[in-house]
């Protein structure tokens, strides 16, 4: 009975199973593509950026928050209808829309637009 209150307890093995069938949802929504991987990873940013949020104990229920999630969208759907010259467009003015609105305080927001949006946006590009 020790062993399996072990196990059962263990976060340590809660988190790997977890990861695990989180990976194979993840290579199964790679190889199924389309508008499925476009959705499972505009979701993904979301949570990405509420994470981020929390890190910094910044109530997301701002105008900012919703203004960067906006943006988000925009960008994935400039992306999946291959309007490529118009996302690097929408990029610039979304990172100079947060700075301006940000006046130099949580600048940290900033970063959501390199750490958590490029890779993601590149993932789809490729």
């Amino acid at each position: 009975m020790g062993v399996i209150n072990y196990f059962y307890n263990n976060i340590l093995l809660k988190r790997l199973f977890s990861s695990i069938i989180l990976i194979i949802f993840a290579l199964y929504l790679n190889n199924k593509g389309g508008i499925f991987f476009f959705i499972a990873t505009f979701f993904a940013l979301v949570v990405l950026s509420i994470e981020l949020y929390k890190i910094f104990d910044i109530k997301i229920y701002q105008p900012i928050f919703f203004k960067n999630i906006l943006f988000y969208a925009t960008f994935f759907i400039l992306i999946y209808l291959n309007l490529y010259s118009f996302f690097f467009i929408a990029y610039a003015f979304g990172f100079i829309i947060s700075f301006l609105l940000l006046k130099h305080k949580n600048l940290f927001i900033l970063l959501s637009y390199i750490y958590i949006l490029l890779p993601l946006l590149l993932l789809l590009f490729l």
